[in-house]
């Protein structure tokens, strides 16, 4: 008779040979073994048997319901015996009667303090005679201030030509005298002036910065190992690579080296273009130059007119 069983571990539906007799049915999907009922025989009888052992080896106390080793005779939870059923190890006497041992220490403590005041002996301490006593200072008599001294106030005299109204009225400073129009207007073109002189300078100083950011963008100065070309004032033309320089003053030269081996060629030998590229002082020259004639007077608008 074939059974349809459902496989335990996949959940999968087979039929099931249950006139095999075999107990262990093995499902086709998984391979796996599943155990299966036999029909017809009796279950078997259940009793329920209290406080047995386990499998584990252990069984419940019955006081705690916690589990203990099957061969414990005390409770490790509780401490109850489980042969005589009692607990051991109650609580102590201190435990129970805790407050009343407090005020019963307390009392004893008061009481041995209160005694040992009572007994202890006292220190016979000698009577000092009159004159070991200190005599009371007398009160020192009231010294008089000394007197204020007070400068004598100086007195103007007055002339027998001169009453002495006159006399104080000549002592004051006279009032400072008023400007008049003339130094006023002196005083406001002075002030007039000197803004127009600020104003000037700020404008000379943004034309001066204005016109250095050109130079160096239109004729930059040349570094150390640059390839550059040298124009002199009577049109030579020497290119080389930039070395350094040497001399001072008016005989200081430029040094490079050229194909045909190094060169020197005097700075003062040079156009202006040229110089300006390699003469920082003479470039700062040409700029104050170049501010001084081309920058307007306080008076014009502007220095680009």
């Amino acid at each position: 008779m074939f059974v349809n069983t459902q496989c335990a571990f996949c959940g999968q539906m087979f039929d099931y040979d249950s006139s095999s007799g075999e107990p262990v049915a093995e499902c086709p999907h998984c391979g796996k073994s599943n155990t299966v009922e036999l029909a017809g025989a009796p279950p078997p009888d259940l009793t329920v048997q209290h406080n047995a052992p386990t499998l584990a080896g252990v069984k419940t106390c019955p006081t705690c319901k916690a589990q203990i080793e099957r061969d414990a005779v005390l409770c490790i939870h509780c401490g109850t015996n489980l042969t005589t059923g009692q607990k051991a190890g109650g609580p102590s006497w201190l435990a129970t009667h805790g407050p009343l041992a407090g005020v019963v220490g307390v009392a004893v403590i008061i009481g041995a303090v209160a005694v040992g005041y009572l007994l202890w002996p006292e220190a016979d301490v000698p009577a000092l005679p009159d004159s070991a006593l200190p005599a009371a200072p007398q009160p020192e008599p009231p010294v008089a201030p000394p007197p204020a001294h007070t400068e004598p106030k100086p007195t103007i005299m007055a002339t027998t030509n001169e009453s002495p109204e006159l006399a104080e009225a000549d002592a004051t400073p006279p009032p400072p005298p008023k400007p008049t129009a003339a130094e006023l207007a002196a005083e406001q073109a002075a002030q007039e002036a000197a803004a127009e002189r600020a104003a000037f300078a700020q404008k000379k100083f943004a034309a001066e910065q204005q016109f250095r950011f050109q130079l160096d963008t239109r004729e930059p100065l040349y570094v150390t190992n640059e390839l550059m070309e040298l124009r002199r004032r009577n049109g030579l033309l020497t290119k080389g690579t930039l070395i350094g320089f040497d001399g001072r003053g008016t005989n200081r030269v430029v040094l490079l080296t050229t194909p045909d081996g190094e060169a020197s060629v005097p700075l003062i030998a040079l156009d202006a273009p040229t110089r300006r590229r390699l003469d920082p002082d003479y470039r700062e020259a040409f700029i104050q130059h170049v501010m001084s004639t081309r920058m307007p007077d306080p008076q014009t608008t502007s220095p680009e007119e």
